[in-house]
């Protein structure tokens, strides 16, 4: 009789704690939140990739993204404004957009939701890509020889600093070819991200990698200067020299006006 009531509470005990995993995670959900990987800044009417990010062993991942900016002309992505993303199993979801035509901040605001087991999640948040309007620098390369060039490099240096280079295939013989180079490099500046350039004079220069190859001025570099942003105003000058003028002519003429008032005589009194 003892030996079978020791047994039947070793029994008891054995089953509890096969139960106890299961009872610990009944109702279980897993933390879930979306990491994005975006550009913090392209250029007008670039093409460029979103990556959300989501965690690992949920199923049925659906992703809604909407667009939202002062001017959208020329936006497009999947569904125009809209991205639609889903996926049965996989935690990575990309949407590739295409920026406005218009400088300015892109905001992205998107809801992701997931399930696991039977319930569940949403995660939901912004961030936004701020869209620039770049500069295209151009070189006009010119082959005066009797043979093509080939695989032609030409570097482009902004205020002594290399930016970038493109390199042109062929260049026939007795021709030219015109080459573009966009910059669109961004930094921080006031706590904004603005086009990594001077506000103000620019010296750009561009250097071509072989001796054979010239530019319009008949060497194989040339030096340039360019003004980025609003051209100050100096109508000012013009104002303040006018009013200097105006004076110089008041005081002339009451200058003459004294001189012309005729003296009293000394013997008078």
């Amino acid at each position: 009789m003892r030996l079978r009531s020791a047994s039947l509470i070793v029994l008891v005990v054995l089953v509890s704690m096969a139960l106890i995993p299961m009872i610990s995670t009944a109702g279980y959900i897993p933390p879930f939140s979306v990491n994005t990987t975006a550009p913090t800044a392209v250029s007008t009417g670039s093409t460029f990739n979103v990556t959300f990010d989501a965690p690992y062993g949920f199923t049925n991942y659906t992703l809604t993204a909407y667009l939202a900016a002062d001017n959208l002309t020329g936006v497009s992505s999947s569904n125009a404004t809209t991205i639609h993303l889903n996926s049965t199993k996989n935690d990575v979801l990309t949407a590739t957009i295409t920026a406005p035509s218009v400088p300015g901040p892109l905001v992205i605001t998107y809801i992701e939701t997931a399930n696991f087991s039977s319930s569940s999640v949403r995660y939901e948040s912004t961030f936004s890509v701020q869209i620039l309007k770049p500069i295209v620098f151009h070189a006009k390369l010119i082959n005066s020889g009797n043979a093509p060039i080939y695989n032609v490099n030409v570097e482009f240096i902004l205020n002594s600093v290399e930016v970038g280079n493109e390199t042109v295939h062929e260049i026939p013989a007795k021709s030219s070819v015109n080459v573009n180079y966009t910059y669109s490099s961004s930094t921080i500046s006031n706590n904004k991200v603005v086009l990594n350039v001077i506000r103000g004079e620019n010296t750009l220069n561009v250097t071509v990698a072989n001796t054979q190859v010239t530019l319009p001025d008949g060497h194989n570099y040339y030096v340039t200067k360019f003004y980025y942003g609003p051209v100050p105003n100096y109508s000012w000058i013009y104002y303040v020299a006018g009013a200097v003028v105006v004076f110089m002519v008041i005081l002339a003429m009451s200058a003459g006006r004294r001189r012309n008032i005729p003296r009293k005589p000394k013997w008078k009194k």
